[in-house]
């Protein structure tokens, strides 16, 4: 199979490898997230942009973007940048279970 790379897909990726630097996951420590998080926000010009103090991170994209990709793009960047190995992917399964019935 072939993929047409988006542009919006490999901005993703690259936004997500960017937001970890100097994030510790194996010592626990995220201190480094929230400021990474703020500084690609005023980068990108985000308005409407809000921080918690959860060290999860959620990517969201609109069905057909081209998520599966972005993913597994992700993981491979992340593995090649930081040695990232482990990964937790969550799917919305009544979300793709609903939209695949319509």
């Amino acid at each position: 199979m072939l993929f047409e790379k988006q542009e919006y897909q490999l901005n993703c990726v690259r936004n997500i490898v960017e937001v970890l630097k100097d994030v510790d996951v194996e010592h626990n420590d995220f201190s480094s997230l929230q400021g990474n998080l703020r500084a690609l926000a005023k980068r990108c010009g985000y308005t409407q942009f809000s921080i918690t103090q959860d060290k999860r991170l959620d990517v969201l994209m609109e069905t057909g973007t081209g998520k599966t990709f972005t993913y597994i793009q992700t993981i491979f960047e992340l593995y090649k940048a930081y040695g990232y190995t482990k990964f937790i992917v969550v799917v919305p399964r009544t979300a793709i279970k609903l939209g695949v019935i319509f």
